[in-house]
Formats: C-alpha cells, structure tokens, sequence
C-alpha cells in the first residue's frame, strides 16, 4: 500500500529542490562574472560590455603618441594603417620622422600627420612577411592612397612622406 506523504516531507522535499536550483544559479552567476571581467580586460569588449567608456570618449594621447601630435600644423590631418592577414602585431612600430609613435596591438592604427611627414614601418622583431595597407585618411591626404600596400620583413620600411594637397612645399 502506498503511504502518503505528510505535508512536512513535501515541504522539505520543496525546499531542497530550491536550494539546489539557487545553488547552481549561484555557480553560474560567479562563472558569468569571471568570464565578463575577462573580457573587460580587453579595449575593444570593454566598449561594448560598459556603457561608461562609450561615455567618456577616446582618451587624450600621452607620452609618445601627444609628442608626436602636438607639433603638427594639420592636427585633424590623420591615416589610418591596418595589418592584413594577422590580427595583431604588438611589436611592430609606425614611426613619424624617425619617432615611434604607434604599436599596432589591435592591427590598426591612425597616427596625426603634417604634410612632409616621413612614415616607417619598423618590423624588425618578426623575421616573416607582414603587409599594411591604408585603410582611411582625413584631410587632403594625397600621399600615401587610400589601399595602398607595404610589405615589411624583418626590418624597417619606408612608407614616404606625406603629401597633403595645398599645403606648402617642405624642402
């Protein structure tokens, strides 16, 4: 004969079953929260995953990179380099006139530039073929084009000097 189960034994049997649901929902939740700060670690998730850094905008260049802008007649004048084929190369250089001024950590780089500029690409640390191409340039950037390609094998490469369509000649 079957024995009915008293209201107590539901009730415990109730509450067990919640406390582990809650258990893993617990679990889960500290699991979900390593993997989110794990990717805030990273620039380009942080964008996306806090609405705080869509706030605050682009930060203001330090050291190097405002050195190399702050003396620039065509401050809004910019190019815009992207590695092909990797998605990073974190040891690579973009150089203006003889100054590093960009390490392509994210494979894309956009360096102020002034019209006589010379670009290098230094390469030196990987001993295999990496290609940049131009991907964007603001102002009446007329050298280097927008598309154009550089090949950089263990060393340094130069791109040329800027070309900005009226501004003065630079001797």
């Amino acid at each position: 004969m079957l024995r009915r189960r008293s209201t107590d034994e539901r009730i415990i049997s109730f509450i067990e079953g919640l406390e582990k649901l809650l258990l893993k929902l617990v679990v889960l939740g500290v699991l979900l929260l390593i993997v989110v700060q794990i990717f805030m670690t990273g620039d380009s998730f942080r964008y996306y995953l806090s609405g705080t850094e869509r706030m605050e905008g682009r930060p203001i260049p330090v050291g190097v990179e405002a050195a190399a802008t702050a003396d620039k007649v065509h401050p809004m004048t910019t190019i815009t380099f992207k590695l092909r084929d990797f998605a990073a190369a974190p040891k690579v250089d973009l150089k203006v006139n003889g100054r590093a001024v960009a390490k392509f950590k994210n494979g894309e780089v956009t360096v102020a530039v002034d019209d006589g500029d010379l670009i290098e690409l230094d390469g030196g640390f990987y001993t295999h073929q990496l290609v940049f191409a131009v991907k964007a340039t603001s102002g009446p950037v007329s050298y280097p084009k927008i598309g154009q390609e550089f090949v950089v094998q263990h060393g340094v490469t130069a791109v040329g000097r800027v070309k900005i369509e009226g501004a003065a000649a630079v001797p």
